[in-house]
C-alpha cells in the first residue's frame, strides 16, 4: 500500500481511472509536499487517515487531553478536592472541601509560590482532634507548613520550634516560611545544621522567603553546604 495513505486521507475525493490515461504520481514528493504543508504542531494533528487506523481522532488530537482532564476533575470532585490554583508551569494547588478554613488563606499564599516553581500540592482534609493537624501533601509526600508566631523572638528559636513540631506530628518533611526580621543567614543556617543532626527523623526542609525564593535543605547537608544555599 502506498505510503502516502499512512498520513493522508483522501475520503470521497478518491475516483478510479484508467491507469494507462494519466502518469503516475510521484509518492515520495506527495509526501514531501503534505509534510511542509503540516510542518507546525498544530498542522500536524491533520498527518492522519482516520479510515487506515480505524479511529476518528489521531493518538496526539487534544481530545484526549481534555477527556483526560474532564474524568481527572470528576474523580477531584468525588475525593471532596478543588483546584484552587494552577499555575503558568502547569502545577496545581488542589485543597479538600473540608481543609482548615483557619489557615486556608495562609496556605493559599505559600502553596502558590511552590506551585509557580512547578510543585503540586494538596491541601489535605482538616482533622485536628489528635492534635497533628497535618494539612500538605507535596508530592505524595505529607508534610506541613511552619512559621512564625507571637512568641518567637529568633529566626533560631522559630527553626528549632518548628522542628519539635515536625516531629510530634510525625512527619519527615516540613516547609518553613521564614519572614525577613527575623532572619539571620548564619544563625539559621547553624539552627537547621544542629537540629537535622539532631532530630535525624525529619528528611527535608524546604523553606520560604519573603522574595518567593525557595530553597531546600536535605538531611546529610553540611553546615557549609546549607550556608551556600541561604540567600
Amino acid at each position: 500500500m502506498n505510503a502516502i495513505l499512512d498520513t493522508t486521507y483522501y475520503g470521497n475525493s478518491v475516483i478510479e481511472v484508467k491507469k494507462n490515461k494519466y502518469p503516475l504520481s510521484n509518492s515520495a514528493k506527495v509526501i514531501a509536499d503534505g509534510n511542509s504543508a503540516t510542518s507546525t504542531e498544530k498542522l500536524q494533528l491533520f498527518r492522519f487517515n482516520p479510515d487506515k487506523q480505524g479511529t476518528v481522532f489521531p493518538p496526539h488530537h487534544p481530545y484526549y487531553k481534555a477527556k483526560e482532564r474532564v474524568a481527572n476533575a470528576l474523580k477531584d470532585k468525588e475525593a471532596g478536592l478543588t483546584i484552587a490554583y494552577e499555575s503558568a508551569t502547569g502545577a496545581t494547588v488542589k485543597a479538600h472541601d473540608n481543609a482548615d478554613p483557619k489557615d486556608f488563606s495562609d496556605n493559599i499564599r505559600s502553596t502558590k509560590i511552590l506551585a509557580d516553581d512547578g510543585t503540586n500540592i494538596l491541601i489535605r482534609e482538616h482533622n485536628g482532634l489528635d492534635g497533628k493537624n497535618v494539612e500538605l501533601e507535596i508530592n505524595g509526600r505529607i508534610c506541613d507548613f511552619k512559621g512564625t508566631d507571637k512568641k518567637t523572638t529568633s529566626g533560631a528559636n522559630a527553626v528549632r520550634n518548628a522542628f519539635t513540631s515536625a516531629v510530634k506530628q510525625e512527619i519527615d518533611f516540613f516547609v518553613f516560611v521564614m519572614p525577613d526580621k527575623f532572619y539571620s543567614k548564619n544563625e539559621v543556617a547553624r539552627k537547621l545544621f544542629g537540629e537535622l543532626n539532631l532530630k535525624g527523623s525529619i528528611k527535608d526542609v524546604w523553606m520560604i522567603f519573603e522574595d518567593s525564593k525557595i530553597v531546600k535543605i536535605e538531611n546529610g547537608m553540611s553546615y557549609n553546604d546549607i550556608e551556600k544555599l541561604l540567600p
